[in-house]
């Protein structure tokens, strides 16, 4: 009797975000957790153990943080349909991308006046805490 593999999957889970975007006085956080599946024709990994149509996990994470850094996070959800595009695009013997992604909310501390912002000497400094 033939062997059948069934649906299977690869990736890395809880690759952490955190991009601070700078807006002159003000700073705003994106914190993602973020997990890739991918998978596809992987027939040959199982069946001869070649990896040969693997990506590797550590570039998957890679490629999560490069995302991040050239392309910023204007949404989570736009984020992770980037994310699966490109590996399904770039990558011909994957067929599906799954990102999970859980986002972790930042409010500003604000001072005992109601300000959101510190200032000191010559500079102005920002506090958050984590929601």
């Amino acid at each position: 009797m033939p062997t059948i593999l069934g649906q299977n999957q690869y990736g890395k889970a809880e690759n952490r975000v955190v991009k601070i975007t700078r807006d002159g006085d003000t700073h705003h956080i994106k914190d993602l957790n973020v997990s890739v599946a991918l998978s596809g024709d992987m027939d040959d990994v199982h069946y001869s153990g070649s990896n040969a149509n693997v990506l590797p996990t550590d570039t998957t994470k890679n490629t999560v943080y490069a995302f991040a850094k050239e392309h910023g996070i204007e949404s989570a959800e736009q984020f992770g349909i980037h994310l699966a595009r490109h590996f399904v695009s770039s990558q011909e013997p994957i067929h599906r991308a799954r990102i999970r992604i859980e986002e972790y909310s930042w409010e500003r501390i604000a001072t005992s006046d109601g300000n959101s912002k510190f200032i000191g000497a010559d500079e102005v400094r920002h506090s958050f805490a984590r929601k």
